[in-house]
């Protein structure tokens, strides 16, 4: 008998979506970070400026040398440690 009978369209359950923790960013992204807030406040104060300040925190990036790119390589892979640590770590419980 139930065969004939269909759900209506929106009654369906709808799936929860998983929180995922993010995972921490690049030595790039640590110094486009930093490149793009001075390069917006000097050059275009009244206005964002992103794709431009993006685009020229792209070059300055490719120009670098590896003895300059230290400083944000050693802070992402201080993130990466952290992020990495927690992962393996069992779920903290709180006790009452």
């Amino acid at each position: 008998m139930d065969q004939g009978i269909s759900e209506p369209e929106g009654s369906r359950k709808k799936k929860k979506k998983q929180v995922a923790t993010p995972h921490p960013t690049c030595s790039r992204v640590h110094f486009s970070c930093g490149f793009i807030k001075k390069h917006s406040a000097t050059t275009h104060p009244e206005s964002s400026g992103l794709k431009a300040a993006t685009k020229a925190a792209s070059d300055v990036w490719k120009l670098m040398g590896p003895e300059e790119k230290v400083k944000y390589t050693t802070r992402a892979c201080k993130v990466w440690d952290k992020y990495l640590s927690r992962l393996n770590s069992p779920p903290s419980v709180f006790l009452i």
